[in-house]
């Protein structure tokens, strides 16, 4: 017999430090279901998504080794919003299909309680609506702070990783739509705090 699971949404500013947050929902057990990972498996190498891609955007996309150029790709939506939507409206529907899937995969395993963190996110601005969702996380941090970290983990230009930061819905709105939301504005510790403190408040 399936057990509860409590389908959690984490999201926020890009560069905030969803990924850290999900790493410390994960060591109290947490089943963590990361849209940015879904998104790379929907355009693998001979994926329909990929095709899809390709046919809308060009081979000039395509590395040698025939997966997506990415980091190419990504300089051409993050500048063209027209391009942004086509690639979105492809992808979307492909993630959410993939996230349904590992939701029920989840549910099927469990046999206690379980949460599953949802990193998505796009999860505002996303088009596709995703229905059993408890609660909703935002992670809040600084502007400059933000850049910085997109900057470093994407190697790219302070203009570039602005116009990632910028092509997203503005924090203080995501903040309104939150059932919590944890401030990564201080250190390590204050951060870990305060998602302790949410993960005892949303717990079974």
């Amino acid at each position: 017999m399936a057990g509860n699971v409590k389908i959690v949404v984490l999201t926020g500013a890009l560069g905030s430090g969803k990924s850290t947050v999900a790493e410390l929902f994960a060591r109290h057990g947490a089943h963590i279901i990361d849209a940015d990972v879904l998104a790379r498996r929907v355009v693998d190498p001979g994926s329909l998504g990929l095709k899809a891609v390709i046919a809308k955007f060009g081979t000039k996309f395509l590395l040698p080794d025939g997966s997506l150029d990415r980091k190419a790709l990504g300089k051409l939506v993050f500048t063209d919003p027209s391009a942004r939507k086509e690639l979105e409206d492809i992808l979307h529907p492909l993630i959410r299909k993939l996230h349904a899937d590992e939701v029920a995969r989840i549910k099927y395993k469990t046999t206690g309680n379980q949460i599953a963190l949802c990193v998505i996110p796009l999860f505002f601005e996303s088009r596709n609506h995703y229905s059993e969702v408890d609660n909703v996380i935002v992670v809040s941090a600084p502007r400059e702070s933000s850049i910085e970290r997109v900057m470093k983990r994407d190697n790219c230009t302070r203009d570039l990783a602005e116009k990632k930061y910028d092509s997203q819905l503005p924090l203080h709105l995501k903040e309104k739509r939150a059932d919590f939301v944890i401030k990564n504005d201080s250190d390590l510790e204050s951060l870990k705090a305060q998602a302790e403190a949410v993960y005892k408040k949303i717990k079974f």
